[in-house]
């Protein structure tokens, strides 16, 4: 049994002021001049401002009604500032620079707020969410102390008993999990088959790499960040920030790394998990009541087989697995697929290369982001670090934001009637994109009608992009190439319409094999039944969590979890851990040996998650998209927002579940 101790110490934040100030984040003084905030807050994001200074300052009028931003429906670009109008704008600045005045002459207000202070700012920012959306802000806004903290101890829960769990895994799930457990005080060891913690913002080191959504909202609400330098943070940054949290938390002993799971098997009599390792050239078994997989759906990368790939005499590699030991300056590189990867590396190698070759097989649709590459304003940056709680009122504005996302454009109008688009909003959203493209193109006609996607926006990936894609394409030395590869030489790619296209280097921006989860451990569970041999056609689970027939497994990021346009897989990721920990509270408690979900529970959701993910673009016939598994299902999109799973993961349910007790 694992016995490794947990390290983590909490103060007594309700009662230690110096704690109050640390949970906030350590702000700079508010020393600047009245030009100096004014020019400020003419760079800030207002209406998280206004809603910080709201509380803080103990002012309702920096939140009053005509000041709310009405936040419209979100189609291909962000509307600045919430939607607010000029006037109010204008207001709110008028507002916010005489509040930081005050505030720079006088002293902060009230550092420690309770809820009756917060709750007409939550109300404020989301355009008066309802009532039942408060407990879920309340979590991710985090003031004025941490709501999702495990508020038990094993050692008072069930000081007498043998408990633990293994985590496979440390990517930002893996690492999110084992930050809860340590709190709760359950002992864990976790398993990272790569040498280092961090997972897709370790393996992938290509030119370019760097989120495509929005920094603040893709962070911890147990660890935020005050300092990101661009909304969309390049990928040094993020990983910067995920070995800082594993650092302060003391995370980094409860792993081993470079330890590969091979297989893992259920035993009903004793309740255990046995798990084989792989480290090292050997094999290592350990046993857990529980198994929390966090393996990812980004790791193991797809690469199309193409006749004579053993003939090529150049380098060849995935994007994940970039070579840095192969300098492509001055070299013919071809970069095959369109996806991701290759909106951030094409722009970023596109002056480096003597000539580059991009192959696309199917465009992707793009959503016109001009900050996509810029720094956060210095005026923005400048409050965030003075201004107490700033920060987390950002977050959660994003959060917000994208709680919904675009869900609502991608919903399929039978009604409507379109060779491409599937309703009004898609329309929408499609005629947007496209306008972006236009405007990026110019008097490039070829490249406009080679990137116009020919699917309902939603069914793939949006692409970010501020041009620079476009305009790499649009170089003298680039080629897009939209004739589907035959075939490799050694020399070169040839493609069905018989050109030959000579290169050095050939990159396989190809995406990962997401759709097939928890690959390639052998999973044994009830009655020696091998899960993949069940999931062979289709992978389902229960939220994407559990699974029936493997009792005390509990996977993170499984299937018809992914929130691919209504939130991002960090927020996802803390809803299910949040779920996992209220499940060892429950078995602790009651003295339950194991849980097994029920098959009716499992199938009853599947059922409902089906018929609406054929309402959804991405399961409209016809469409064809890396969502799906190999059935033609959609295996990894949640069709519901970000709130619905939020609500259905907030607790265990033991009515749901065949509970075995341990005297059983």
């Amino acid at each position: 049994m694992i016995t490794q101790a947990t390290k983590l110490q909490f103060p007594n934040t309700e009662t230690d002021p110096d704690v109050v100030r640390e949970y906030y984040g350590r702000t700079q003084p508010l020393d600047g001049s009245d030009a100096a905030i004014e020019d400020a807050v003419a760079q800030a994001e207002l209406p998280p401002l206004l809603a910080a200074l709201s509380v803080i300052m103990q002012d309702d009028s920096l939140i009053s009604e005509d000041l709310m931003p009405p936040t419209p429906l979100l189609l291909a670009a962000a509307v600045p500032q919430g939607g607010m109008s000029q006037e109010a704008q204008a207001k709110a600045r008028a507002l916010a620079t005489g509040a930081l005045i005050r505030a720079r002459d006088k002293g902060w207000g009230n550092l420690s707020p309770d809820a009756d202070l917060m709750r007409p700012a939550l109300k404020y920012i989301t355009k008066n969410a309802s009532d039942h959306h408060l407990p879920l802000l309340f979590s991710e806004l985090g003031l004025p102390f941490d709501p999702r903290r495990p508020a038990w101890q094993k050692s008072e829960l069930a000081p007498g008993r043998d408990f633990s769990a293994i985590i496979i895994g440390g990517g930002l799930s893996g690492i999110a999990a084992a930050y809860r457990l340590s709190q709760a005080g359950i002992p864990f060891i976790g398993f990272e088959k790569s040498s280092e913690l961090g997972g897709v913002w370790w393996n992938n080191t290509y030119p370019g790499c760097r989120l495509d959504t929005p920094n603040y909202a893709y962070s911890y609400s147990f660890a935020p960040k005050s300092d990101w330098p661009q909304a969309f943070s390049q990928r040094g940054e993020i990983f910067d920030y995920i070995q800082d949290v594993v650092e302060k938390a003391d995370l980094r002993a409860c792993y081993r790394l470079s330890s590969e799971v091979q297989s893992m098997r259920f035993d009903a009599a004793s309740g255990l998990w046995t798990v084989k390792i792989r480290r090292d050239g050997k094999i290592s078994e350990y046993q857990a009541n529980a198994v929390i997989a966090a393996c990812g759906g980004l790791n193991r990368p797809r690469i199309p087989e193409i006749e004579g790939q053993e003939r090529f005499k150049g380098a060849v590699f995935h994007s994940s697995q970039w070579r840095h030991d192969v300098d492509i300056s001055g070299k013919r590189v071809a970069v095959v697929g369109t996806g991701a990867s290759a909106f951030q590396i094409v722009p970023s190698i596109a002056e480096k290369v003597e000539s580059l070759f991009v192959f696309q097989r199917t465009p992707p649709w793009m959503l016109p982001t001009p900050s996509y590459h810029k720094d956060i304003a210095p005026g923005m940056l400048w409050l965030l670090a003075r201004v107490p709680g700033y920060a987390r009122w950002f977050r959660l504005w994003q959060f917000w934001l994208g709680s919904s996302g675009r869900l609502p454009a991608v919903k399929v109008d039978p009604k409507w009637k379109h060779p491409v688009s599937v309703s009004e909003l898609n329309e929408r959203l499609r005629q947007e994109s496209l306008a972006g493209l236009v405007k990026h193109a110019g008097d490039r006609t070829d490249l406009i009608e080679k990137l116009t996607p020919n699917y309902p926006p939603g069914t793939k990936r949006l692409m970010r992009d501020d041009g620079s894609f476009v305009r790499a394409l649009s170089r003298p030395n680039t080629h897009l190439i939209t004739d589907g590869i035959a075939r490799l030489t050694e020399t070169g790619i040839e493609t069905k319409d018989g050109a030959h296209h000579e290169v050095d280097v050939i990159v396989f921006a190809t995406g990962f094999r997401a759709s097939e989860f928890l690959a390639p451990i052998e999973i044994i569970g009830l009655e020696n039944e091998v899960l993949h041999e069940r999931w062979a056609e289709e992978s389902r689970a229960y939220l994407g969590i559990t699974i029936p027939g493997f009792p005390n497994l509990f996977v993170i990021g499984g299937p018809n979890s992914g929130k691919v346009i209504n939130g991002n897989a960090i927020n996802t990721a803390e809803f299910v851990v949040n779920y996992i920990v209220d499940t060892f509270q429950y078995m602790l408690k009651n003295a339950v040996k194991s849980v097994d979900v029920r098959w009716d529970v499992h199938d009853e959701l599947n059922a409902v998650v089906d018929a609406v993910n054929r309402m959804r673009a991405w399961g409209a016939p016809g469409v064809t998209t890396w969502y799906q598994g190999k059935s033609g299902r959609p295996a990894i999109p949640w069709p519901f927002s970000m709130f619905d799973y939020s609500a259905k993961t907030e607790s265990f349910r033991a009515e749901e579940y065949s509970i075995t007790k341990i005297d059983a």
